[in-house]
């Protein structure tokens, strides 16, 4: 079974209802939106065969939405792209792929993309002129062809390019339904740009899957602005970062989202103040943590709401089909609390990394995802996720986690933000240097920093150097930069 075939089912069951909403803030219903994702497929199969790669870009995510369905109803391999993460991540991926085709909303596109589309001899279609499709019905793909290749960032800066099967996105979304549970009376706000995993993946094909209605907000984030869109649209469900669902906390005050009702926090840990303070000024949603990464489709664990506030720091319990271990540096299954590295089997894995069949190899061994995430599960078979391998310090032949110092330095009511990372260092082998925001503009020197450290850490845990921030930068997905750039 291909997503087409599933979706264009959805589409007709639903068609009556409120599907998506466009730039200008108009809904389209579900029959609207089916024929525009037809219209623009019959002009995909017009321009190139089946099979063919299909680059994507605009710049608003109500047309990569259409954009990414029509390229998977005219039978072809959608790669989402997003100028929010840099144009020259555009063209390096343009570079990689050399897709036969772009799809754009833009008449001028930027310097580095027309160099690149120009260089792989990539035919251009302006995306906004989408026509109707009447009855024209595109041919459906079988479930083992590829329907996606998204990008991530590569160990030596050049990113990677996750292939993804029909088959490993549609048992994925199923999986996420079963313990989510959403439905036609639902508004699903998406916060995020189209060609991340867990945005189109795990929120807005779950939701067209099932029959929710789908809004973007996709201006700069402004916490009074973002609660006031979120009123005004009466979104129900929504996925962010724990940082930025702490920043909506701080000016709630203002603002009541009695609808707001199912909420995912993702891409990083959310210490205990920011869960106490989300479960007082939001009583009534169901707050999930989740765990997952690209190569999974994504989501890999969710923590149910029951358990929110009561098994802090946990990343929850496996979705319905699939499996995960804890295992040694051998590749050893570990006990229940030893600590080592996840390990993830399902149907929702990955086919591989796009033309890299060593680093394929590598990641996927025996069927098992080798995700480089640190952890451990307890006796009831909950996941903590410590951190990456990649982002251990090992300091003097200690094995120091930045995710646990800065669990730690959070529990001081001065620091509003923190990270860690390791730097090489001939002495000890690594130095730890830590950067922190204080909390509410305190004024802070770096031996006010030091002074916290000695407080909240062990003493093989205290930083060789500080710095104190504005902020912290962040990636497209929210995650914190660990290393200085």
């Amino acid at each position: 079974m291909s997503l087409w075939a599933e979706l264009n089912k959805a589409f007709q069951t639903n068609a009556g209802l409120p599907a998506i909403t466009n730039p200008d803030g108009e809904c389209l219903c579900y029959g609207e939106l089916h024929l525009l994702i037809k219209g623009l497929a019959k002009k995909i199969c017009a321009a190139v065969p089946q099979g063919a790669y299909v680059a994507i870009l605009n710049t608003h995510p109500f047309y990569d939405a259409i954009c990414i369905i029509a390229a998977f109803a005219a039978g072809c391999t959608a790669v989402p792209m997003s100028l929010s993460t840099g144009e020259k991540r555009c063209k390096d991926i343009i570079d990689i792929v050399a897709p036969q085709l772009l799809l754009t909303n833009m008449r001028q596109l930027p310097e580095m993309v027309t160099e690149a589309v120009a260089d792989k001899k990539t035919l251009v279609l302006y995306s906004k002129e989408f026509g109707r499709g009447g009855d024209w019905n595109p041919t459906s793909t079988l479930s083992n062809e590829l329907a996606m290749i998204l990008f991530t960032s590569g160990t030596n800066g050049k990113p990677k390019g996750v292939m993804l099967s029909h088959a490993n996105i549609l048992n994925n979304a199923k999986d996420i339904q079963d313990y989510l549970n959403i439905g036609s009376k639902d508004h699903m706000l998406i916060l995020r740009p189209l060609c991340l995993v867990s945005a189109i993946n795990a929120e807005f094909l779950v939701a067209m899957l099932n029959g929710v209605r789908v809004s973007f907000y996709s201006d700069l984030f402004m916490p009074q602005r973002l609660l006031g869109f979120m009123q005004r649209m009466k979104c129900t469900v929504m996925t962010s970062t724990p940082t930025m669902l702490y920043q909506l906390v701080l000016c709630k005050s203002k603002v009541d989202l009695p609808a707001l009702r199912k909420v995912g926090l993702s891409s990083e840990h959310a210490h205990s103040e920011i869960v106490e303070r989300l479960r007082e000024v939001f009583p009534d949603v169901e707050f999930y943590t989740l765990y997952g990464l690209t190569e999974a489709s994504p989501r890999v664990t969710y923590l149910p709401p029951e358990f929110f506030g009561k098994k802090n720091s946990c990343s929850g319990i496996p979705l319905k089909s699939v499996q995960i271990k804890i295992v040694d540096q051998y590749g050893n299954e570990v006990r229940a609390g030893k600590e080592g590295e996840i390990i993830v089997k399902g149907p929702n894995i990955m086919v591989g990394y796009w033309k890299d069949s060593q680093q394929t190899s590598e990641k996927i061994r025996n069927g098992w995802l080798y995700t480089g995430d640190l952890g451990y599960i307890d006796e009831e078979g909950f996941l903590y996720v410590i951190g990456r391998k990649d982002d251990m310090i090992i300091r003097a032949g200690t094995n120091i986690y930045p995710q646990e110092l800065e669990n730690l330095l959070l529990q001081s009511k001065y620091i509003k933000e923190v990270v860690a990372w390791g730097e090489p260092n001939p002495k000890y082998g690594q130095k730890i240097c830590i950067e922190v925001v204080p909390e509410n503009a305190i004024a802070m020197t770096n031996a006010d920093v030091m002074a916290l450290c000695r407080q909240y850490l062990q003493f093989y845990q205290l930083p060789d150097e500080v710095y104190v921030a504005e902020f912290l930068k962040r990636n497209a997905t929210g995650k914190l930069i660990r290393k200085k750039s």
